[in-house]
């Protein structure tokens, strides 16, 4: 059995979220069971990952995660702002108040088709994965 370098993952993907969107809750899967009982009009709920393959030591793991928002455009605006974190962190630019955990080493935006609703209370949900390259031991 493959095993990233330490337990935290969902904790760096989180810190990563809450730098690269600031007005929105993080939470992770093993905290909060479900997007409705974060008490925030803006959230993300990130979900546990599943292992895609592993090479050497580089692990793929593909990682859900679910947005609620209040409108659609924000929803679109956020995603931009997860495109461009990604895209900093790959190229190890500077994200403000981030600073990457050594076993992440790249981020991948995998969604081709989201997943938008709309549900009671004017809310906006939308379901995205991303791929996590990580440093096993």
């Amino acid at each position: 059995m493959v095993k990233i370098a330490d337990d935290s993952e969902l904790d760096y993907i989180a810190d990563f979220l809450r730098k690269v969107h600031t007005t929105y809750t993080v939470a992770t899967i093993e905290t909060t069971r479900n997007i409705h009982t974060i008490d925030d009009t803006q959230a993300i709920l990130l979900y546990a990952g599943e292992s895609i393959s592993s090479s050497g030591n580089i692990l793929k793991r593909q990682y859900k995660l679910q947005y609620k928002d209040a409108s659609e455009g924000v929803l679109n605006a956020s995603f931009y702002a997860l495109i461009e974190g990604i895209r900093k962190l790959n190229a190890r630019e500077a994200i403000t108040s981030y600073t990457r955990n050594t076993s992440l080493v790249g981020m991948q935006f995998v969604s081709s088709g989201l997943d938008y609703h709309q549900m009671t209370a004017g809310n906006w949900y939308a379901n995205i994965k991303i791929i996590v390259k990580w440093i096993v031991v």
